[in-house]
């Protein structure tokens, strides 16, 4: 589901729809940035947030076709750190025996502390090197669905970092 809220004291409008889930994240802190400028093709949103998880953050609402259709994710990654936070699957189409588990927690932690200046490869047997994710035996297309959408987020922070965070 997707809202329209009020930060800061500026009203978003209709064009700027925030996903519930990172409507969560922003009612927990009382700094927040859309970085419209830096939408793409798959990333819906980017949002700036002060302090979320005790770190200033880039939240991403990313969209990528999966084996059934759409997967949406929310990449959380720190701006101090540049490393990845969380992945959150907000939707998807995949079937509930295989693609489902794209939700578990065990697939999804294996993006955590990710580095963005690497691109993410697809194992399909065990990751060897750190910028491998292994993925779901029976669901390749939608494990790299998910891994791709997660480099798209992170090339995309690279970008934004350059741009918005100079040192």
């Amino acid at each position: 589901m997707i809202i329209g809220i009020s930060i800061l004291g500026c009203s978003i409008g209709s064009r700027d729809k925030v996903p519930l889930e990172v409507q969560a994240h922003i009612e927990e802190t009382n700094e927040v940035r859309i970085l419209n400028k830096h939408t793409t093709t798959n990333i819906q949103g980017v949002y700036y947030v002060g302090k979320i998880f005790g770190e200033k953050t880039i939240l991403q609402w990313v969209e990528k076709e999966g084996f059934n259709g759409k997967i949406q994710l929310l990449v959380t990654v720190d701006v101090e750190e540049d490393r990845v936070l969380k992945v959150e699957v907000l939707d998807h189409q995949e079937t509930d025996s295989y693609g489902g588990y794209i939700t578990e927690d065990w697939f999804l932690d294996r993006f955590i502390g990710k580095d963005p200046q690497y691109q993410l490869v697809a194992a399909k047997v065990t990751a060897k090197n750190p910028e491998d994710i292994s993925i779901v035996t029976g669901a390749t297309i939608t494990s790299e669905a998910v891994i791709n959408a997660v480099n798209d987020a992170m090339e995309n922070y690279l970008r934004i970092k350059k741009e918005e965070f100079k040192r």
